[in-house]
């Protein structure tokens, strides 16, 4: 059971909330940071960039840029280039590095465009199944599946 925390870091995620020390543990360990309103939205989903920069994280590995142009698919169905100002994109190119994303072989969590980009979902819910596969990819150090 993680630690008492000294106060309440997010306020839709209070002291009678169930998940209230795991997710304070979870932030005071830098594994999770709150949205730009201040909120943490405890019920919510989670997203497919959500997932990559809490495993991330949780490695300490050190944050890299994508080495490659990757673009973003949007929930409208827009695709754009990623850019350094996405949150995301140094997680991106993190996981990319230590093979927990594999461009050009990884269907089931990234696809391509017709010159080969790969294409992130980044705010898409992630799967179940694909966070499976990013777990098991970093215990079984990434390039053995």
């Amino acid at each position: 059971m993680p630690k008492a925390p000294s106060g309440v870091r997010f306020p839709d995620v209070g002291k009678d909330h169930w998940a209230y020390l795991y997710v304070e543990a979870a932030a005071s360990l830098g594994l999770v940071e709150g949205y730009p309103d201040g909120t943490y939205q405890p019920e919510g989903q989670v997203t497919l960039a959500e997932v990559v920069t809490v495993v991330v994280r949780a490695m300490d590995w050190t944050l890299q840029e994508p080495t490659s142009d990757w673009q973003v698919a949007e929930l409208d169905g827009s695709v754009r280039s990623m850019t350094v100002t996405d949150w995301f994109s140094l997680y991106v190119g993190t996981a990319t590095a230590h093979r927990l994303l594999r461009p050009g072989n990884d269907p089931h969590i990234l696809a391509s465009n017709l010159s080969g980009q790969p294409i992130f979902y980044a705010n898409t819910p992630a799967t179940r199944a694909q966070t499976a596969v990013l777990l098991l990819r970093i215990q079984m150090g990434g390039d053995k599946l």
